[in-house]
């Protein structure tokens, strides 16, 4: 059904919600918990020792949480372009665009709470080990980082996340049209990692190198855009019920 005098932004706004409530965000926590259980000993450790003194030094991060995420954002991502999640949007008022600004408001909010929930899962396991060792084997001034810290870090992460939910989407897109892509992009991407040029290093760099949160958001946003973009362009071209 085509929207005639329905606002796009109510209609949007009520397929953001129904899609919301079907978003399953307990995975995600259980997810994180899992391997909080499993990463307590700490990623890495190192020590020295001489006749006098024994140093043992555990790290502890959460970035291996933080990939977990962002690999459950892509699965979520690609999810969302199934045909049996998109003939749901037919069954309200609604047209393709609509279905796809909502897709990309869940996509932006499973971005922003992953993100949230991951760098605070590194505060849960500095607080664990708080209580599970000696007050005195902890370095006080890197323990409690301070707010505007963990604020940057949730924007950084957030759109890390989120500019993997924007390709995962295209991607989920592109299956769509032939399962081929399935085996073509993986391809594609392994090709480019081993391979003599510098491409696909270069494009990884082009993010993770950036140094201003201002610059790299706006790198973030238009390649997120852009995904996007060619995801509403391949999903109008496609059968009106596939």
């Amino acid at each position: 059904m085509f929207l005639t005098e329905t606002n796009v932004l109510a209609v949007t706004c009520k397929q953001y919600l129904v899609k919301l409530k079907a978003v399953s965000f307990s995975g995600l926590v259980i997810l994180q918990a899992v391997i909080l259980v499993f990463w307590t000993g700490g990623m890495g450790m190192y020590g020295a020792s001489n006749v006098l003194i024994s140093l043992s030094v555990r790290n502890y991060s959460s970035d291996i949480v933080i990939i977990a995420t962002m690999i459950w954002a892509l699965a979520l991502a690609i999810m969302q372009t199934k045909k049996q999640a998109k003939n749901m949007d037919f069954t309200l008022v609604s047209n393709r665009l609509t279905s796809c600004l909502s897709d990309i408001g869940i996509l932006a909010t499973i971005s922003f709470l992953g993100a949230l929930t991951s760098v605070f899962s590194g505060m849960l396991q500095r607080l664990l080990m708080y209580f599970a060792l000696e007050h005195s084997t902890i370095i006080n001034s890197s323990f409690k980082p301070p707010l505007a810290e963990l604020a940057l870090d949730v924007v950084a992460v957030a759109l890390y996340i989120f500019l993997i939910a924007a390709g995962g989407y295209l991607f989920g897109m592109l299956l769509e049209i032939s399962r081929l892509f399935a085996f073509l992009i993986p391809a594609l991407i392994l090709g480019l990692a081993r391979g003599q040029n510098n491409y696909f290093t270069d494009f990884l760099g082009f993010y993770i190198t950036e140094t201003s949160l201002l610059l790299f958001a706006g790198k973030v946003l238009l390649t997120s855009a852009l995904c996007f973009a060619l995801s509403i362009l391949i999903y109008n071209r496609m059968e009106v019920r596939r």
